[in-house]
């Protein structure tokens, strides 16, 4: 027999098997297997669960479960629901973290490099004005000051794929938060697979 079997035997109790499915960020399937022993003890689920690995012999239970051992095999049901839901809701915030974490990431670094790129041509702007202003020559003068035109052109579009930039992200954030919200409205369904009284030997 299994080591952690071994504590149960010579004891019996009741036992229900449920499918639980949860359909949130994805669809979750969990066997949930709640029981107890005799005096209403609960049995972990786990080890609930390897009680399924021995040999056994079916025979009819004679009497239906008693009102207080379906009350504590629902509870038990419940706990176990309850913590999927836990874990569930877990897995699905840390999901929700990591993709705001990226397009946050991808905004400053799109930022970042578009900001550089900016300051560098400001530069170029300044410098190549202040060289305008030493040239004596008219053609040469327009020449520069045509550069100096092509440069400012050059940093308006910058200035407004920053501003897209942004709008992007904050686009992409609207429709995650609005993909969260509608998986918040999370469907559940129960169904009981069977119950049964049980006995080790």
């Amino acid at each position: 027999i299994i080591s952690v079997l071994k504590p149960l035997i010579g004891t019996s109790g009741v036992l229900k098997a449920s499918h639980y499915t949860v359909e949130a960020f994805e669809a979750e399937d969990h066997v949930i297997v709640s029981a107890a022993d005799e005096k209403g003890e609960a049995i972990p689920q786990d080890i609930a669960k390897k009680l399924f690995s021995l040999g056994a012999e079916v025979k009819p239970i004679g009497t239906e479960l008693s009102e207080n051992q379906t009350s504590r095999l629902d509870e038990l049901e419940k706990d176990a629901i309850d913590l999927i839901s836990l874990r569930s809701a877990e897995r699905n915030s840390d999901f929700f973290n990591d993709e705001i974490d990226k397009l946050d990431r991808w905004a400053d670094d799109m930022k970042t490099a578009l900001e550089l790129d900016l300051k560098k041509l400001d530069i170029d702007i300044k410098s190549a004005k202040t060289l305008a202003k030493k040239i004596v020559s008219l053609e040469e003068k327009v020449k520069v000051q045509r550069g100096i035109k092509d440069m400012e052109k050059k940093r308006n579009e910058m200035r407004k794929k920053l501003y897209e930039a942004q709008d992007d992200v904050d686009n992409r954030k609207e429709d995650l938060i609005a993909r969260v919200e509608a998986q918040l409205k999370q469907k559940t369904r129960l169904a009981t697979l069977f119950s049964v009284k049980w006995k080790v030997i």
